[in-house]
Formats: structure tokens, C-alpha cells, sequence
């Protein structure tokens, strides 16, 4: 299936369309995809506040709301560590910015479990980390996964004795993309950050920010989920009149990232074309490959040809740059030794490599496993023909 019957129902919703639904068959591949995409909250949310939900049938109400009622108690827990992980930033003096979660939730979906969230992410100013996370440890956080030094985040987990909820984690953030992929202006979100009420030195990105970050992290996230592309359409809908695409494009290119948002709003027009009448957009990037299918696919794990491709066309489109282009492909194909033993963390015991490896032997590990996906993916395709 190219489409999705949920991108149609979001598109009536934020139209108030009627019907919502075709038909029966329509309305169950509705909320089969919305299942699919963890996004019963954020549908039920614009159903509710559009006045439109109760013209859903009862059996697809009751679906959405078991959606909802799934990501309720889990939010609310965040809800609470976090505002005690914020008092305590605002004790002991450190600034630091909300990044979407709960606080986008809040913000812009009118409620903490208007939209499914698993962790904390939080912006500190780099001379500032190291303060952060002791402050996060002493709330019983946990380090324990090292990242490779061009990342952007560090994350830190705090377990708990609780089946339903066995942990969650903190992304302390300083960057907002690789370094070796962008060089975004970090002054920028903090000049322009709004303190959040009753605090003065915790706060959130301005509305035009956070509409930049959004496109940035969907991109980063290959805008595999409908749930990044709800994000970007919702906040555009909500404070359209403070974002100016002049005044972002200017902002991406001068960040290196301007392919980015661009690839990131190309895909939410492609999707909801009646955009255009809110705020027309008037130039254009496509990722090769990129369809609903593999964002579906994505949602299982599938990993075929098409997905690797698509990584592989990512060098040549998604970046503003040679350099850019180079450096991806780097990483890609030959990449530093902190980031290539990053990649084969997970990996079975017998090809996790020792930190000491030569890097021939760290490769061929990497590449070992590249083959053996292209052979089980090759003779998988035999069967089904």
C-alpha cells in the first residue's frame, strides 16, 4: 500500500471535512495505520478538540481510546520526573530548554498525553554538561552507554521496580544534529527561548524555533513515523503567523541545514497539499525512495533494498554541501572508530569487536554483517518468488 487512509482522515480533520470515512473498509485502514504509527493520542486529541469525535463509530472510537488510555499512565509519570528534573535545574542555577515530549504536548496538543512520548530530552549549554549530569545522577540517572564523540546527546536511564514502566530515560542534549552533517548556530535557540511559567532559567524554544527544530528532528529521524509529520503539520497550523519560511531558509543555510528542512517540509505538502493555502511553500526537495510504504516498513523493522538505498541517496540530496556529502558518506562507508564500534554495540556478542581492534578488523565485522543482510534479504525474495 503507497498511501495512507490516516494522512486522509488527519487531512478531514484539520479541514473539517465530512465524512471522515468512505466507508467501513476505509475507517478500519484508518485506524489500522494509526495503530501502526503510535499516533491514537495525537488523532484523538484533534477529533476531540475539533469537535469531531463523536461522528467516529463507537468500535474506532473505542480503538483510539485504548491508544490514548495506553500512553496515559506512562505520560504521566514522565510528566512528574520531569518537573522534578526541571525544579532542580532552576535550584541549582543551570539553564536549560524543554525539547518536544510532554512540554510539546502541553503546548500544543492541549494535554501532557495528547501525544505518545518515552523520554525526557533536555537542551544544556555545553559548558554546562558536565553540571547536568551530576545533577541527573544524583536523581539516581545513569550513564551507561558510551556514544561516539561526534554525537549530539548523551543518555541517561533511571530504573525503576515496575514491570509497566522498568525505566526512563534522559537525552541531555548540547547540539541538535552531527556535528559533521551541520553547523547549526546553537546562540539562536538560546537567545530566543521562552522561560516556562513559574521558572526563569527553564525554558522552551520560541514557536518559530521549535517548527525549525521539528523539521530537523523529523529529518534525523528519516521522517519514518507519521508522528514527525503530524508534529510539523500541527505546529504550522497553531502559529503559522510566526513562522516566515524567508526568515527559516535564511536560518537553515546559514546552519547547513537548509536541505534538510527543506526534504522534511517537501514530504508534509507531499502529504498535505492543503497547506499550500496556509502557507505556501514554493520550492521543493525529494528524498529518492522515501514513500508511506517504507515509513510502514520502518514500523516493523523491515529493512530491504529500498531502505538501504534510501540511506545510500541521503548523500547526494539531504545535505548543503560537498563536505557534507563526503562526511556522510564517510560515516557510511568508512567510519572513525568510535562511531563503527557504535554501530556494532548491538550487534551479537561473537561480532562485537574489542575497543582496541585494528580498524580492518572493525570493518570487516561491519561489512560481514552488511553481507549477511543481503544475503538472507536476496534469498528471502527467492522464496517469495
Amino acid at each position: 500500500m503507497k498511501h495512507s487512509k490516516a494522512v486522509t482522515l488527519i487531512s478531514r480533520i484539520y479541514q473539517n471535512q465530512h465524512p471522515l470515512f468512505d466507508s467501513e473498509e476505509t475507517a478500519k485502514a484508518a485506524i489500522d495505520d494509526i495503530d501502526i504509527f503510535q499516533i491514537a493520542p495525537q488523532v484523538y486529541y484533534l477529533l476531540k478538540s475539533s469537535g469531531l469525535l463523536e461522528t467516529v463509530p463507537a468500535e474506532h472510537q473505542s480503538r483510539l481510546k485504548s491508544g490514548v488510555d495506553a500512553v496515559l499512565f506512562q505520560n504521566m509519570l514522565i510528566r512528574s520526573e520531569m518537573y522534578k528534573l526541571l525544579d532542580a535545574f532552576e535550584r541549582a542555577g543551570i539553564q536549560v530548554i524543554v525539547l518536544k515530549g510532554i512540554r510539546l504536548s502541553e503546548r500544543f496538543f492541549g494535554h501532557f498525553s495528547g501525544r505518545g512520548t518515552s523520554d525526557i530530552d533536555l537542551l544544556v549549554r555545553p559548558e554546562d554538561l558536565d553540571m547536568a549530569v551530576a545533577l541527573l545522577e544524583r536523581h539516581a540517572f545513569i550513564r551507561y552507554i558510551e556514544d561516539d564523540a561526534d554525537h549530539f546527546h548523551m543518555l541517561l536511564n533511571k530504573f525503576y521496580a515496575n514491570e509497566d514502566f522498568p525505566l526512563l530515560g534522559v537525552e541531555l542534549h548540547w547540539n541538535i544534529l552531527r556535528e559533521h552533517v551541520s553547523d547549526t548556530d546553537m546562540s539562536s535557540f538560546w537567545m530566543d527561548a521562552e522561560p516556562i511559567s513559574p521558572y526563569q532559567l527553564v525554558k522552551e524554544l520560541s514557536a518559530k524555533d521549535t517548527f525549525y527544530y521539528l523539521c530537523l528532528h523529523g529529518y534525523n529521524h528519516n521522517m519514518l513515523s507519521l508522528k514527525y509529520v503530524i508534529d510539523i503539520v500541527h505546529v504550522l497550523r497553531c502559529c503559522s503567523a510566526a513562522i516566515d519560511y524567508g526568515q527559516l531558509f535564511a536560518q537553515a543555510k546559514s546552519d547547513g541545514n537548509y536541505a534538510k528542512v527543506l526534504i522534511a517540509l517537501t514530504i508534509v505538502y507531499d502529504l498535505f497539499p492543503e497547506l499550500h493555502e496556509i502557507k505556501p511553500l514554493n520550492v521543493r526537495r525529494r528524498w529518492p525512495l522515501w514513500n508511506i510504504e517504507l515509513m510502514r516498513n520502518a514500523q516493523f523493522g523491515i529493512r530491504n533494498w529500498r531502505f538501504y538505498g534510501f540511506h545510500l541517496f541521503s548523500a547526494f540530496v539531504a545535505y548543503d554541501s560537498v563536505k557534507q556529502q563526503w562526511a556522510h558518506l564517510r560515516y557510511l562507508l568508512l567510519p572513525p572508530r568510535d562511531y563503527a564500534l557504535d554501530l556494532l554495540k548491538y550487534a551479537n556478542s561473537s561480532d562485537v569487536p574489542d575497543s582496541n581492534d585494528p580498524m580492518s578488523k572493525i570493518y570487516a565485522k561491519i561489512y560481514k554483517r552488511r553481507l549477511q543482510f543481503w544475503i538472507r534479504t536476496i534469498r528471502a525474495k527467492q522464496k517469495k518468488n
